[in-house]
């Protein structure tokens, strides 16, 4: 990480939260970042709203154009812990 710059883009896929996406940005790096999770998107839109350089994506990247399931930890309605690094789309 510590030779990515402004020339360097980098994709950020299952962001969640988007903590790596902003240590990309720190570095100057182009990074678009990639979260299905609403919950976990809203908390991502929050830090990229700090950087130009990064662009927020509340969708899943995959091989096709095509819709998919994502599967949330099955306590995350009851839970007062963020699970949403739990979600999965397999």
């Amino acid at each position: 990480m510590k030779d990515l710059n402004s020339d360097h883009l980098v994709i950020d896929l299952g962001a969640n939260r988007g903590r790596v996406s902003e240590c990309l940005a720190l570095r100057g790096a182009k990074v678009i970042s990639f979260e299905p999770n609403e919950e976990a998107f809203a908390r991502l839109l929050k830090i990229s709203e700090n950087y130009q350089n990064i662009y927020a994506r509340n969708e899943a990247a995959g091989t096709k154009n095509q819709l998919a399931r994502l599967y949330l930890h099955s306590e995350t309605a009851d839970s007062d812990v963020d699970l949403t690094q739990a979600s999965s789309l397999l």
